[in-house]
């Protein structure tokens, strides 16, 4: 009866172990990029799963390989896809490539306004110098109307009260 129940126990925490996400350290998920670059499929998958599980570093990380084409086939609407899901969680370098994808309509319609938005959202989330968002947001301000950068002002704010890709469709 007791080894029974050990086994039953074992299988239990065997299962359950399958069933839980684990956090992924920055370390890891570079790590994972890093072989993924390299076409380590297994990495790819693992970096793929990682990022399905809401890790926006590695979320980020595959927009990065798919607007390059490192590991993977150049795919700007997937680079796109990923990035999104990364802006969405606040993340400032995902914002920032999100931005440059709408700067030069590269797996989307090209947008000034939107662009601009997304590197002020960037710029406000991570105002450090190493934050390239805040050069490419002086550098569209400059192409824009007065107009324009008004309502990129406007759409982040809407982006800071909303979820990024909601704030764009709606405006």
């Amino acid at each position: 009866m007791k080894k029974q129940l050990t086994t039953v126990l074992i299988a239990l925490t065997l299962f359950s172990t399958t069933l839980t996400a684990y956090a992924v350290s920055n370390d890891e998920v570079r790590q994972l990029t890093e072989k993924a670059s390299g076409g380590d499929s297994v990495a790819l998958n693992a970096l793929k799963n990682t990022a399905a599980q809401g890790d926006a570093t590695a979320q980020y990380n595959l927009g990065l390989m798919y607007e390059f084409g490192q590991g993977v086939a150049q795919d700007y609407a997937e680079a796109v896809s990923w990035y999104r899901k990364a802006a969405n969680q606040g993340d400032a370098d995902g914002q920032n490539n999100l931005g440059t994808m709408y700067e030069h309509g590269q797996g989307v319609a090209q947008n000034a306004v939107i662009a601009y938005a997304l590197y002020n959202l960037s710029a406000s989330n991570d105002p450090s110098q190493s934050n390239k968002a805040l050069s490419n947001r002086q550098t569209i301000s400059r192409l824009m109307t007065e107009s324009q950068v008004k309502k990129g002002q406007e759409l982040t704010r809407r982006m800071q009260t909303e979820v990024v890709v909601k704030a764009i469709n709606n405006r």
